[in-house]
């Protein structure tokens, strides 16, 4: 497989995963936006992790570029309580 269809491939794999993503964000009746937090936990619930055995893990690539890039942000030691403690402060 060439590197460009390995890419290909890739964008219809991340255009699925959104689309799945927004279509079960709809039927909630969830209509805002999610923080770094909420998709970081999302990827750890899917199995993403710096496991050198990740490769097992059901986590597209790109999500684990995705997870990569928030693991070493904030969002990485944020808590549900601190996000919602933050949301009520700021009402």
């Amino acid at each position: 497989m060439t590197f460009q269809s390995q890419s290909i491939l890739t964008s219809f794999k991340w255009l699925d995963w959104a689309q799945n993503t927004l279509r079960v964000k709809n039927l909630e009746g969830n209509a805002s936006a999610l923080t770094n937090f909420e998709v970081l936990d999302f990827l750890r619930a899917k199995g993403a992790s710096k496991d050198p055995t990740r490769v097992i893990a059901k986590v597209a690539q790109s999500e684990y570029m995705v997870y990569d890039y928030l693991v070493d942000t904030a969002a990485s030691v944020q808590t549900r309580e601190s996000i919602n403690e933050f949301l009520t402060s700021v009402k």
